[in-house]
């Protein structure tokens, strides 16, 4: 569990390790998928590893293909339409991984490709059936356009897929099989959670699409197919973490299939099936996906081998904000060199989502190998640091970089 998108932001390892030193107490972290800071914590002896070399119950660990997708508008690939259809006749069942919700996430002109975006956030609306436009980020929303705001063209789309078309894509491809959608959205109504966990043990559903709440924890022994409609997504992030990221959620949902003793089978279906993450997927590797991410943050100087800092600047008034954080940003650099020379000060600059509910937002990364000298850093700086204009947020080990 993280907390990182308000005050107080936490990482509860963090709080566990530090309420066992406290209680005199024993963590135990349980994962398929450990972060790379905490296998790398356990290599060094900082904590112990153990590991089960079997699946519990002699259980044979699916095999995995990857399957490219000969466009993005391609959907539900041959192959994980013939394996679904396998699995329902033999009476088992399939789950399905999209992990974006709505209908569509895109609308834009057909024209002048002009994109609706929120007027609050740096980011496009998403399509939602029966809603009209929604932001994923303040929950504004809004009909969808008659005419292009710049063009005044008539011809307004809705691209690429979210949970909601996936969902009628299967009806359309398995007319004659109960699906049920399980994603923020569909979450909300009254006992659909209890709903699904009671269908799927009575197998009473043929297919359970969702998003990444759907990949960790259910053990339904009637699964014996998992498909990854779109692997790629969230891949390329600004986020030094994205990888390691999408790998643990791919790993996760392929850990779906095959609980019950029959033999499971993953689709993961791709544009890019290049990318080394999928060669280390398809043979279940973590150690080598491990030993390769660890390769790349030695190399940029990233955790588990340096400490991290971030800073964001926020405020309604962009050239306040951008302001305010160059003024930190002189602040923390001046004293860094006074004070402690080795830690390293990245920015400041515009964040990757430079603008959410209102506010602008600009970041400033500190790098050191001493958590008590970067808390300190910052302590002082923001000590020098006077203004009522802007909000700064300090999240130590940040979990996102966005």
């Amino acid at each position: 569990m993280r907390q990182w998108q308000s005050t107080p932001r936490y990482n509860a390892r963090r709080i566990a390790f530090h309420r066992s030193e406290t209680e005199n107490a024993k963590v135990i972290l349980g994962s398929a998928t450990p972060s790379i800071e905490t296998l790398y914590a356990a290599e060094r002896g900082v904590i112990e590893l153990h590991t089960l070399s079997e699946r519990y119950g002699e259980g044979k660990l699916p095999l995995i293909e990857i399957v490219k997708l000969k466009n993005s508008s391609e959907e539900i690939t041959p192959r994980l339409k013939l394996f679904t259809n396998r699995a329902v006749k033999e009476g088992n069942q399939a789950v399905y991984l999209l992990n974006r919700r709505g209908f569509a996430p895109f609308v834009l002109c057909g024209d002048c490709g002009t994109a609706a975006e929120c007027p609050d956030c740096s980011i496009g609306m998403n399509y939602h059936r029966g809603k009209g436009m929604l932001c994923h980020y303040c929950g504004y929303s809004a009909d969808v356009p008659v005419k292009c705001s710049k063009c005044g063209s008539e011809s307004i789309l809705k691209l690429g897929s979210g949970t909601q078309k996936i969902e009628e894509t299967i009806t359309k491809e398995f007319p004659d099989y109960r699906v049920f959608r399980l994603d923020q959205d569909s979450a909300r109504k009254k006992d659909a959670v209890f709903d699904l966990l009671e269908q799927m043990h009575k197998r009473e559903i043929d297919i359970l699409l969702g998003t990444q709440m759907i990949s960790k924890g259910f053990d339904f022994h009637g699964v014996t197919v998992a498909g990854i409609i779109m692997a790629d997504i969230g891949l390329n992030m600004p986020d030094f973490r994205a990888t390691e990221k999408i790998f643990s959620l791919l790993m996760q949902l392929s850990g779906r299939s095959g609980r019950g003793g029959s033999e499971g089978r993953v689709i993961i279906q791709t544009l890019n099936e290049e990318h080394i993450i999928f060669d280390y997927l398809k043979r279940q590797d973590y150690s080598g996906f491990y030993r390769e991410e660890l390769k790349i943050r030695k190399m940029i100087n990233y955790p588990p081998f340096t400490r991290l800092a971030r800073i964001v600047i926020r405020g309604k008034d962009e050239d306040t904000v951008c302001e305010s954080a160059d003024t930190l940003a002189e602040i923390l650099k001046k004293t860094g060199s006074e004070k402690f020379p080795k830690i390293m000060i990245l920015g400041p600059s515009p964040a990757p989502l430079t603008k959410i509910g209102g506010n602008y937002r600009y970041h400033i990364i500190l790098k050191s190998s001493k958590l008590k000298d970067l808390t300190a850093l910052i302590k002082t700086a923001l000590d020098s640091f006077k203004s009522k204009a802007v909000y700064v947020e300090i999240d130590i080990d940040p979990v996102d970089m966005l």
